[in-house]
């Protein structure tokens, strides 16, 4: 029984986080236009090339909203940061790994201490430790790498793979190649910070009630 109410808490809480409309939240970005630019890079970068610049620029349209800019501005973005060479495309995946684990490590690490005083016995827990318990300070985190457009160059250069493709031909990849099919999933849906930091909020209210039988 008492799983079963933490269970629908949990569900009731989340249905609180419907996203609202946004007044920039539309794709500028129509089908002719993602195709002539995929022409273009096709043209530029040879057929070789043809299968991720497909992706890539789809998955780019498919994230790209009006406050992002224009559709000249889609353009010229995707003709400016795709890269062909396998050497730099390696260069940027090292430097990525690198950075996102320092990024979401450090990040997680900040979590773990503001939580410290919920998780561990260390006596009444206040009212202010669970504020800073619900608080995600990496809530805003995915919107800055859309806004100073790092997501947009990872989307375009590292596109996502669907599990079933994943399956079907991941059996010949790499593990650098997985590596760059795992890049691909960061970027696939934009999730306003707004309810990242209520989702945060009813998952610590979540362990707060379940604490309390414990």
């Amino acid at each position: 029984m008492k799983k079963t109410v933490v269970f629908v808490f949990a569900i009731l809480l989340m249905a609180g986080c419907a996203p609202a409309p946004e007044s920039d939240d539309y794709s500028p970005i129509n089908p002719p236009l993602m195709e002539s630019v995929i022409e273009q890079l096709t043209e530029e970068h040879g057929p070789d090339h043809a299968d991720r610049i497909r992706r890539g620029v789809e998955q780019v349209a498919a994230l790209w909203r009006s406050g992002d800019g224009s559709a000249e501005a889609f353009t010229t973005f995707c003709l400016n940061s795709f890269i062909a060479d396998q050497d730099e495309l390696d260069e940027v995946f090292d430097r990525l790994a690198h950075n996102f684990e320092h990024l979401y490590g450090y990040l997680n690490r900040i979590v773990l201490e503001l939580n410290r005083q919920i998780h561990e016995d260390r006596g009444p827990i206040h009212r202010i430790d669970q504020m800073f318990g619900a608080y995600s300070p990496a809530a805003h985190v995915q919107d800055d790498l859309y806004n100073n457009k790092i997501a947009f160059l990872i989307a375009l250069n590292f596109p996502h793979y669907t599990l079933e493709e994943k399956n079907e031909l991941g059996g010949d990849w790499t593990d650098r190649q997985w590596g760059y099919a795992r890049l691909g999933d960061y970027f696939t849906a934009r999730v306003p910070p707004r309810l990242l930091q209520e989702y945060s909020q009813a998952s610590s209210d979540v362990r707060l009630y379940i604490s309390e039988y414990n």
